[in-house]
């Protein structure tokens, strides 16, 4: 059969027809899976990684409150005066700290010596008899030997089997240097669960914690830590299989803390996160059967005309099989040559659109989370709110091309919005005059802190719901994204453009991880002030004391203690007037003695 002219003619501009298509498609279909997957497994990694300073955060805020509790209840009882009260002021301060925070399960209080001072739990009474000695659990041996807290194993309790770990505070009198108490807390990991559950997904996609045994401690569905699931965590990113053995796209975080490691995992699965690509494959196939049906039709009606014209069909199609998709074929000849050329050009021109919208979707989602993650990179630098906000709105105004940009605070009383940053002349302005909007107001910005989700406003024109600023005239499009931070409500990030429709599909997950980044970066920097602010009073107090031990009199105390807390607290005059009992055989009346007034230094 292919010794006929019309039969090997035929087949040419068939393999002509569709082999520079199946090149093209091939090399766009293996780009866009490159692209895909590259692009899926930063968005994991980036998932881990908020979720990974979530888990940390509650853990470590834990542990510097127990700290703090311990530090507390041991200084009380070194000044607790026996006559006043019977009560243990260390056990007293200790059973406050366990009632108030719903995360422990178990606390108990040791002395230098190992053994239990005091052990309350939860889920068990625990009698005065029932008091241990534990210097040879390694608990209380490692802080007490390396005055370090110590983090224990994870662990599941019998009874509920929800996962456990126990964090040992040593307390180290500075005067002997020696670990005097220990502290040791079972904390709940059950609450972290709520942190992962409440992370923003995509369809498909999972996010988990895995301790260093390679047991699932937390998850968004419970019963798979109840039921012990192990996952071994791979040592690189990128395709394994998942925890529910599929195929998946999967990046971790750790997280170490002291001895102990965690893995945050998260996972989507290959059909969701090359979607995309399959469906650049589909398109490809179906251009690929198209040329070769059109091929074949072309061929068998028009051979017998196909002489000089089949010259220039052949090497416009080798053209393009070398990769030339600028390469056309004359349009001339009989009606058919016509036919096959324009068919020909109108394949080549389908696959440079395509595979030019390919780069150029890829190019722009990569240029916008890398401009978002420059955005928050710069933000997480900032300790101060003050200038945090301010640099925020400017950087996004101008890194996304914006029209304008500002972030509003919730206020104490959580009835509120209030202006803290906006871009340019005009968010000076609407931060002079105290700009605020009720939060049950029916602007896009209070709806979006209801609601805790992002609202978008496409055409300002067209949506009856959206109330103008005369500010801000040349607004088209707006959107608006909560700040939120450990499940808490910070504020919202509001967004403008003077284009219409610019807050579309492929920009709302870089805004939304960009307003996460910004609420973790202001939820840090509040952390920091007020640590601040405490080891400031801390040292003024410690400088006090210290004055206040060096006096060798009583009238040098009072006056020492007058002067130094004027100064701290800057009061012109300090005065302290002391009232002492006559004796029990002296009938006179009580003697006052007053400090004259100290002037503060």
């Amino acid at each position: 059969m292919l010794k006929s002219l019309r039969a090997r003619l035929t087949l040419i501009m068939i393999v002509l027809a569709v082999l520079p298509t199946l090149l093209a498609g091939g090399a766009a279909t293996w780009r866009g899976f490159s692209a895909q997957r590259q692009s899926a497994q930063d968005l994991q990694a980036e998932v881990a990684r908020r979720v990974a300073g979530d888990v940390e955060q509650f853990l470590t805020e834990n542990t510097r409150t127990l700290e703090q509790s311990l530090q507390n209840a041991v200084r009380t009882a070194a000044g607790w005066d026996p006559t006043v009260s019977p009560e243990n002021p260390e056990e007293m301060m200790l059973m406050q700290a366990f009632a108030s925070n719903r995360s422990l399960s178990e606390l108990a209080l040791l002395d230098g010596n190992g053994q239990e001072l005091f052990h309350q739990a939860r889920r068990r009474v625990i009698s005065p008899n029932d008091l241990t000695n534990r210097a040879d659990d390694e608990l209380f041996r490692i802080p007490a030997t390396q005055q370090q807290p110590y983090y224990g194993a994870v662990r599941f309790e019998e009874s509920t089997g929800e996962p456990l770990i126990d964090i040992a505070i040593p307390y180290v009198d500075l005067r002997s240097g020696q670990v005097t108490r220990v502290m040791i807390a079972t904390l709940q990991i059950a609450p972290v669960w709520d942190a992962v559950a409440a992370v923003l997904v995509s369809e498909g996609q999972d996010v988990f914690v895995v301790d260093s045994q390679n047991r699932v401690v937390a998850h968004r569905n419970p019963s798979v830590v109840l039921s012990g699931t192990i996952f071994e965590v791979p040592e690189s990113f990128g395709e394994h299989t998942g925890l529910g053995g599929e195929r998946v796209v999967l990046a971790y975080e750790p997280i170490e803390l002291g001895t102990q490691t965690f893995k945050v995992v998260a996972q989507v699965p290959t059909s969701v996160a090359y979607h995309a690509a399959y469906d650049a494959l589909t398109t490809t196939v179906l251009t690929v059967v198209a040329a070769t049906i059109l091929a074949t039709i072309v061929g068998l009606v028009s051979v017998a005309r196909l002489s000089r014209p089949l010259i220039s069909l052949t090497n416009a199609a080798r053209a393009l099989g070398a990769g030339d998709l600028s390469a056309r074929a004359p349009e001339t000849g009989g009606s058919e040559i016509r036919t096959v050329a324009r068919a020909l050009n109108d394949t080549a021109a389908r696959l440079a659109n395509m595979i030019g919208s390919l780069e150029a979707l890829v190019d722009a989602r990569t240029r916008d989370l890398r401009l978002a993650a420059r955005v928050a990179q710069q933000a997480a630098a900032i300790l101060n709110p003050d200038e945090l906000l301010p640099q925020i709105v400017e950087l996004t105004k101008q890194s996304f091309d914006l029209y304008h940009a500002h972030i509003y605070l919730l206020n104490d009383t959580q009835d509120r919005l209030v202006l803290a940053a906006g871009a340019g002349d005009v968010g000076r302005a609407m931060l002079a005059r105290g700009h605020n909007i009720p939060l049950n107001a029916r602007s896009l910005v209070a709806r979006a802190a209801r609601e805790q989700q992002p609202v978008i406003v496409a055409d300002t024109a067209n949506d009856p719901n959206f109330l103008a600023n005369p500010l801000l005239p040349n607004t088209r499009s707006e959107a608006a994204f909560p700040l939120v931070a450990r499940g808490r409500l910070l504020g919202v990030l509001d967004v403008q453009s003077d284009r219409e429709d610019r807050f579309g599909p492929e920009l709302l997950d870089v805004f939304m991880t960009l307003a996460g980044q910004v609420a973790v970066s202001l939820e840090n920097a509040r952390l920091f002030r007020a640590t601040e602010q405490a080891s400031r009073h801390e040292q003024t107090l410690n400088a006090i004391t210290q004055e206040i031990q060096r006096a060798t009199s009583l009238d040098e105390v009072i006056a020492t203690a007058a002067r130094a807390l004027g100064k701290a607290l800057r009061a012109p005059h300090t005065a302290i007037e002391l009232k002492l009992a006559p004796a029990p055989q002296d009938t006179e009346e009580p003697v006052e003695r007053a400090q004259d007034a100290v002037p503060a230094k």
